[in-house]
């Protein structure tokens, strides 16, 4: 069963209506470019290089776009 996360934990993704995954959507996307953001700043703490770091990141979301595209 899918969890339901939205309108008060009411409905699952799937039941929001076409505007209501938009908006979901968008605060999805939103919400990953804050948490590469801070995993990027934090790199060098953790001995990591921070390009290194986003180019990663960068390349992950790229792999999941073109999945979006097959």
């Amino acid at each position: 069963m899918a969890q339901k996360r939205h309108k008060q934990d009411t409905l699952t993704f799937e039941d929001l209506d076409f505007a209501g995954q938009a908006r979901s959507v968008n605060a999805q996307v939103t919400r990953l470019q804050a948490s590469i953001q801070a995993h990027v700043r934090k790199a060098p703490n953790c001995g990591k290089n921070a390009t290194v770091t986003l180019l990663k990141c960068i390349g992950q979301t790229a792999r999941m776009l073109n999945r979006l595209t097959k």
